[in-house]
C-alpha cells in the first residue's frame, strides 16, 4: 500500500484543531460529531485500530485501521494508514467512526463505537448534535449504528441503506441505460479481483452491502469481488434486479483466494435466474464472489460458455457465528435464539465430516402455547427452522433479549470457555409471552454440551397446553441413513426419539414404541409437554448434545455417546444415531437427551 495515499491534510487537521476540545485531546477523536461534517464528509466507516505508531518530532500518531462498513462512499480498502498530529486518545482494539473527505486521504472526524451487550449492535458512544431532523436528538450519548447510517442518508437525502456504487455515488441508483464495462473493470480473474469492505459480522442478517451499477456487458465478462471474512462466518452473496430492464443469467461463486478453491456456487436460488448462496467460511481470510453468465459447465469462472449481458446489483453480507468448542475437536455454534448455528457449519468435528448439512433445516426449536381469551388454534412460534404458523397476535414470532459468550474468545473468534447463553421470548400482541433461556456449556476436552433449558411464563396469565420441540437433522458421513436408538419413559413429560425429516419441528409426534432402533435418514427430535403454567412460573430442565467419534464398534460409539448424556449431563431420555467411516470403518455416534 503507498502509505501517503492515505495520510491527512495538515492543513484540514488545523483548521479541525482550531475547534478543538480541551487541550491535551485530538479534536479529530473528540465526542461530538455534527450535521456539517456529514455534509462535508464523502466517506464514512467502520474501522478496527489495529496498529498505533507514535512519532517523536514532530509529534504525530500514525494509526492503522481495517475497515469494516462502508457506510458513505465508493469502495475502499480493507486497510487504511493515518497520521495524524500530537497523541490520539485511542487504543489498539478499538473500534471507531471514522469521516473522510476526498475519498480516504482527509480524516475529518473519528469516535468510538461500543457493542450493546443485549442488541448485540454497534453504538454510538459520543453525544450527536445537528441530526435533530433525521431522529436522533441532540446529545443523545448512544445512538445504534443502524440509526446513524439511516439518519446519514436521510440528511444527505439518498435513498438505501449501506452502499457501494460502481458509478462513483452512494445511494445504488444506477444510471438507465448504461452499457459497457462497469467502473470496478478489469476484475475478470482471482488476481484482480476489486476489493471491496463488508460490514462487521451480525448474529442476525439483513444489513447487506448493495454494490450497485454491475453489469456483465459481455458473455465472456466475470467480476470478482475480494472481501476479508473471519473465521467460523457465514457469507450470504446474491445478485439482485438492477432495475434496468436488463437482467443477465447469473452463476454466483465463492473462493478461497489463499488456496483459489471455489467453495461453493448458485445458479438460479436467487430470484428468477438470479443466484443466491450462503456460504460458511471456517478459516478467515481473503475470500472473493464471482459473478457471470450462466451456463458454466465445467465451474471454472472464465466466462467462456456465457450466453447472457446485463445488469445487477451485489448483496454481500456477513454472519458472525458464535461458537464455543471443547479445546480438541470439536465446535459448535449457538445463534443469538439459541439454536445451533449448523444450519451451515454442522456439529463439527475438526478436519472431518459435518454432523448437520448443508440445505436443511438443521436445528431448531419451537414453543407452542395457548392463552385464556386468545382464538383457539396452533400457537406456534419457530426458532431456527421449520414453517411458522401463529395465532392473532403472534405477529412478531421471536424476540431475542440477551445472548452472550463467556469472556475468553481468541482472535479467531473461538469461545475458549466453551459457553453461551441465549434468552428468546416468544411473545404474544407485543407484550411479554413465554421465554426460552438456553445455557449451553462444553469443558475442556470433553465430548458433550451440557445445557441448562428453562422455560418461563410471563404473560400475565395462565399459558395453557405449553410444549417445547427441538430437532435436528443428523447425517453423519454425508446424507444416507444412520441407525437411531431411542428411550423415554410414556408417563413422563419429556422424550427423546427419531422423527421422519419431512417432520415439521411443531408437529413431532412420539413413536408408539418408547424404546427402538430404526435405520434410515432421520432427525432427532426432544420433546417437553409442561402442560400449564401460571404467569411468572418457570420450569428448568437437563438439555444435552454428545458426539463420540473413533469407536471400533457401533456398540462402542452407542454406549459412550449414552454415558456422556446420562451421566455426563443427566438425561433420563436420549435418542442417539450412529454410522460407519466408509474410509477408517470405525463408527461415531451424535445424541440428545433431556433430564428434569
Amino acid at each position: 500500500m503507498n502509505a501517503t495515499s492515505h495520510r491527512v491534510s495538515l492543513g484540514a487537521l488545523a483548521l479541525v484543531l482550531a475547534l478543538a476540545l480541551p487541550a491535551g485531546l485530538l479534536s479529530l477523536f473528540s465526542s461530538v460529531t455534527t450535521g456539517e461534517e456529514i455534509d462535508a464528509a464523502d466517506t464514512i466507516v467502520t474501522a478496527r485500530i489495529t496498529a498505533l505508531q507514535t512519532v517523536a518530532s514532530p509529534v504525530s500518531t500514525i494509526l492503522t485501521m481495517n475497515v469494516g462498513e462502508v457506510v458513505l462512499g465508493s469502495a475502499v480498502p480493507h486497510e487504511l494508514l493515518v497520521t495524524v498530529p500530537g497523541g490520539a486518545p485511542v487504543a489498539v482494539g478499538d473500534d471507531v467512526v471514522a469521516l473522510f473527505d476526498n475519498g480516504t486521504s482527509t480524516l475529518m472526524r473519528t469516535y468510538r463505537l461500543e457493542k450493546d451487550d443485549v442488541t448485540l449492535e454497534y453504538m454510538i458512544t459520543a453525544p450527536l448534535t445537528g441530526l435533530s431532523a433525521q431522529g436522533i436528538a441532540a446529545g443523545q450519548t448512544y445512538t445504534p449504528m443502524s440509526v446513524f447510517n439511516t439518519a446519514v442518508y436521510a440528511r444527505l437525502g439518498l435513498t438505501g441503506g449501506q452502499v457501494i456504487d460502481a458509478f462513483g455515488g452512494p445511494g445504488g441508483n444506477m444510471p438507465q441505460g448504461v452499457s459497457g464495462p462497469d467502473a470496478f473493470e478489469p476484475n475478470d480473474t482471482l488476481a484482480t479481483a476489486t476489493r471491496v469492505s463488508v460490514g462487521l459480522p451480525t448474529p442476525v442478517t439483513g444489513m447487506p452491502t448493495l454494490i450497485s451499477g454491475l453489469n456483465l456487458d459481455t458473455v465472456n465478462d466475470v467480476d470478482f469481488f475480494q472481501i476479508q471474512a473471519s473465521s467460523l462466518t457465514v457469507l450470504h452473496a446474491e445478485t439482485l434486479d438492477a432495475g434496468t430492464g436488463s437482467t443477465p443469467d447469473t452463476i454466483l461463486g465463492v473462493f478461497n483466494v489463499t488456496t483459489g478453491d471455489l467453495l461453493g456456487f448458485d445458479n438460479d436460488s436467487g430470484a428468477g435466474t438470479l443466484s443466491k448462496i450462503a456460504q460458511p467460511i471456517a478459516i478467515g481470510g481473503p475470500h472473493a464472489v464471482a459473478v457471470e453468465s450462466a451456463p458454466d459447465a465445467l465451474l471454472d469462472f472464465t466466462g467462456d460458455d456465457g450466453a447472457t449481458t446485463g445488469d445487477y446489483t451485489l448483496s454481500l453480507e456477513l454472519e458472525r457465528g458464535s461458537f464455543i468448542w471443547n479445546n480438541t475437536d470439536m465446535i459448535a455454534g449457538l445463534s443469538a435464539d439459541g439454536s445451533f448455528i449448523e444450519d451451515f457449519i454442522g456439529t463439527r468435528d475438526i478436519g472431518g465430516e459435518d454432523v448437520m448439512l448443508v440445505g436443511v433445516p438443521a436445528d431448531g426449536w419451537a414453543v407452542r402455547y395457548d392463552l385464556t381469551g386468545v382464538p383457539s388454534g396452533a400457537t406456534s412460534v419457530f426458532g431456527g427452522a421449520g414453517n411458522q404458523l401463529t395465532n392473532p397476535g403472534f405477529a412478531n414470532a421471536l424476540v431475542p433479549v440477551s445472548f452472550k459468550l463467556g469472556p475468553f474468545i481468541d482472535l479467531n473468534g473461538l469461545n475458549r470457555q466453551g459457553r453461551g447463553i441465549s434468552e428468546t421470548i416468544v411473545p404474544y400482541n407485543g407484550s411479554d409471552g413465554v421465554s426460552v433461556e438456553q445455557d449451553f456449556k462444553v469443558g475442556r476436552s470433553e465430548r458433550f454440551f451440557d445445557t441448562d433449558l428453562t422455560l418461563r411464563n410471563s404473560t400475565g396469565g395462565t399459558a395453557s397446553n405449553l410444549v417445547y420441540t427441538r430437532v435436528s437433522d443428523i447425517d453423519l458421513f454425508g446424507v444416507g441413513a444412520d441407525t437411531f436408538n431411542w428411550s423415554f419413559d410414556p408417563a413422563a413429560s419429556i422424550k427423546a426419539f427419531p422423527v421422519s425429516t419431512a417432520a415439521n419441528v411443531s408437529g413431532i409426534t412420539p413413536p408408539a414404541t418408547p424404546t427402538g432402533s430404526m435405520v434410515g435418514d432421520m432427525q432427532l427430535a426432544l420433546l417437553i409437554d409442561q402442560g400449564a403454567m401460571q404467569a411468572g412460573v418457570g420450569a428448568q430442565y437437563k438439555m444435552g448434545f454428545a458426539y463420540v467419534t473413533g469407536r471400533a464398534t457401533q456398540f462402542d460409539a452407542v454406549q459412550d455417546a449414552q454415558r456422556d448424556l446420562t451421566i455426563g449431563v443427566g438425561c433420563t431420555t436420549y435418542v442417539v444415531a450412529s454410522d460407519q467411516d466408509p474410509d477408517t470403518g470405525l463408527w461415531s455416534a451424535y445424541g440428545a437427551g433431556l433430564g428434569e
